[in-house]
């Protein structure tokens, strides 16, 4: 099969970018058989740098939540004619009839849109583009059975066609056993009480 990858967010450093490269990585690893077209912004082409692999690399212009994502973006799909395009976050042309499958990794900007998305043309677009993926695409993978249920909640589809698959912490990360290990480190940042050590991004729907 030829299968594009819409990898538009892998250089934005969030852990969208992060689920992309990572999928990536490991889709090619695992499945020699199928051709993979992945799709980013141009001129970040060179963040995909795979070894291995039956792929290759499309730059696009087309800006998530933008019409140009709605109409051009629709137009560059229907032309590069794929078996299975799978959309790494819920954005997706949704005039777009081709077999498809979603990543829905949570319904933040429902419940969290921030000033530039609160304007009401903003939560109609949001509300329009998540509703044709629950419905429209072949597979919703949600991240957790929390995303699942509001998904099902907030939007409907159908339950049968929802998998809920894990993210995976990094494979470079484990869990540190070594007692000394541990007290030097807390002796090295000072740290005398109970903590949480927080890695992401510092936004209002994280605290």
């Amino acid at each position: 099969m030829k299968i594009g990858i819409d990898a538009r967010f892998i250089s934005n450093g969030s852990g969208l970018g992060r689920y992309a490269y990572k999928l990536l990585e490991f889709l090619l690893k695992l499945d020699t058989q199928n051709e993979y077209v992945v799709i980013v912004y141009k001129g970040e082409e060179k963040f995909v740098d795979y070894k291995y692999g039956k792929y290759r690399v499309i730059g696009v212009d087309f800006q998530h939540y933008s019409m140009a994502e709605q109409w051009g973006y629709w137009n560059f799909l229907n032309q590069l004619k794929c078996d299975l395009v799978h959309f790494t976050n819920f954005n997706h042309p949704i005039l777009y009839r081709g077999k498809f499958v979603v990543t829905i990794h949570d319904l933040t900007l429902l419940f969290y849109p921030g000033r530039v998305r609160r304007k009401w043309i903003s939560e109609f677009g949001y509300k329009l583009v998540m509703k044709s993926a629950v419905l429209n695409s072949a597979k919703i993978i949600a991240i957790s059975e929390f995303t699942k249920r509001d998904i099902l909640k907030y939007f409907g589809g159908k339950k049968n066609k929802m998998e809920v698959i894990y993210e995976a912490a990094n494979e470079k990360f484990e869990q540190v056993k070594n007692q000394t290990k541990i007290a030097r480190t807390k002796e090295k940042y000072r740290i005398s009480k109970p903590y949480y050590l927080y890695t992401g991004q510092w936004r209002v729907h994280k605290i």
